[in-house]
């Protein structure tokens, strides 16, 4: 009875799932990333880095998002 309907929720199902691969392996690239050059720091550099950032939140090196 609510083929329209029905046709759009299934495509939206379908974009949301998508959607969410998408942004899992994003999250997993930006980690990788991150941890490549938090790894290629030397411990002076990581203490100096930590002393003098102003970043905050998820712009830290040192910040890892949960996926």
């Amino acid at each position: 009875m609510y083929r329209n309907g029905n046709k759009i929720l299934l495509a939206l199902v379908t974009w949301n799932i998508v959607f969410i691969i998408a942004i899992k392996f994003y999250y997993k690239w930006r980690n990788a990333r991150r941890e490549k050059i938090w790894a290629g720091m030397s411990h002076q550099e990581r203490d100096r880095y930590l002393s003098t950032t102003k970043d905050t939140g998820s712009k830290r090196l040192d910040f890892r998002f949960a996926h």
